[in-house]
C-alpha cells in the first residue's frame, strides 16, 4: 500500500471540488443569460410574427443555429 500524505491528498480534493464548483457556476450563468435572452425575445415575438411555440423560430431570433 502506498502511503499518501494526508495534507497533499486533502488539498488536492479541495482543488478538485473548487474546480467542479467553478464549472457548475459557469454553466449556471450561461443558462441564466440564455433564459434572460429568451424572456426578452418573448416580448419581441409579436414584432417578428413568430408563434411563441415555434422553438426553431425563437432560437433563430436569438442568434442560435438550429439543425
Amino acid at each position: 500500500m502506498v502511503y499518501i500524505e494526508p495534507s497533499i491528498f486533502f488539498s488536492r480534493s479541495i482543488l478538485i471540488s473548487r474546480t467542479l464548483n467553478a464549472i457548475f457556476y459557469a454553466k449556471l450563468s450561461i443558462v441564466r443569460s440564455y433564459l434572460k435572452k429568451l424572456a426578452a425575445t418573448q416580448l419581441k415575438m409579436n414584432d417578428y410574427g413568430c408563434k411563441w411555440q415555434s422553438r426553431s423560430c425563437t432560437l433563430s431570433k436569438l442568434g442560435f443555429k438550429t439543425l
